[in-house]
């Protein structure tokens, strides 16, 4: 049976509305079956993984450097992910050594471990839809590869995107409490309800608690 995996990223910036509609699209890929690959950063990969807890589906969760806004993940880029981001980076050489780890991370997200198993598509969000930051190093992989990509959008009742990113607070406070649930132990039953329920919440715009 083969694997069923996409890649779920985008902006930190995205809206609360466009957070929920990621959270829902992972959702329901998560119930079809689907492993999400994404990077654990505020915004767009967060609602990616909170609907894939809610849908109780796999997650392969890369991160620039271990311990990473407190994500327990252990999946790190390796040496081979830096060669190939140095090849898709338009200005690798001006890139800090942080920024360099987040691009490498960005190589696994969309090949996979091996860098030679790529996900089925990529979600993702941008305020324009354009390829920018490290969402775009994504896309760009992705394109090279022909791998499908979608940007992922949602409109107001005017017809207009709700352009209004979240507070610093509220995206750290998302953030805060994916990083509670790292800590929750697979096998208590009431620590895995209220993850449940706090995947679901966030998804339908009610409040997020600790238990």
């Amino acid at each position: 049976m083969t694997n069923k995996v996409y890649t779920g990223v985008g902006s930190r910036r995205a809206p609360l509305d466009v957070q929920q509609l990621l959270s829902r699209r992972a959702q329901e890929l998560a119930i079809q079956g689907y492993t999400l690959r994404s990077g654990a950063a505020p915004g767009a990969d967060t609602a990616f993984e909170w609907g894939a807890i809610a849908g109780k589906g796999k997650t392969e969760i890369w991160l620039p450097w271990r311990g990473f806004d407190g994500h327990k993940s252990p999946l790190v880029p390796s040496d081979e992910a830096f060669h190939m981001a140095a090849q898709f980076h338009p200005a690798w050489n001006r890139c800090s050594e942080a920024a360099k780890k987040f691009h490498a991370r960005n190589c696994h997200q969309v090949m996979g471990a091996d860098l030679k198993t790529p996900s089925d598509f990529v979600l993702y969000w941008t305020k324009s839809g354009k390829a920018e930051g490290g969402t775009g190093q994504a896309l760009r992989i992705a394109r090279h590869f022909g791998i499908p990509t979608e940007w992922v959008t949602v409109s107001d009742s005017a017809g207009k995107v709700n352009e209004s990113p979240p507070s610093r607070g509220t995206q750290l406070w998302q953030t805060k409490v994916l990083e509670f649930a790292q800590l929750i132990t697979h096998g208590d039953a009431d620590h895995q309800k209220w993850l449940l329920e706090s995947a679901n919440n966030f998804i339908h715009g009610l409040p997020v608690k600790r238990p």
